[in-house]
């Protein structure tokens, strides 16, 4: 696996940034969560394409504790795998 791009490293920084002054727009933080694994699992091409057709339809919905994590482990595949995958795939939300 590869590093998340710097590109979407910065778009996650931000987006965590934003989230702690503004309630985070639903639609917008599963785009950053897929964008990160997409980064990591498909090549730069197939990035977008990931994030409509593999992601985003079976992502449940992202809870503040998937942002955070994803947010925090987006520079690097291997941790964002281990730390955030069962977070973010739980179905239940708090």
């Amino acid at each position: 696996m590869r590093l998340v791009g710097t590109r979407g490293l910065v778009a996650l920084v931000a987006l965590g940034t934003l989230a702690s002054c503004f309630e985070a727009d639903p639609q917008q933080s599963a785009r950053a969560v897929c964008t990160a694994y997409c980064e990591c699992v498909v090549t730069a091409g197939q990035v977008e394409m990931c994030i409509t057709d593999d992601c985003l339809p079976i992502l449940p919905p992202v809870s503040d504790e998937c942002l955070d994590c994803v947010t925090a482990n987006s520079n690097s595949c291997t941790s964002l795998d281990a730390q955030c995958t069962d977070i973010c795939l739980d179905n239940s939300q708090p």
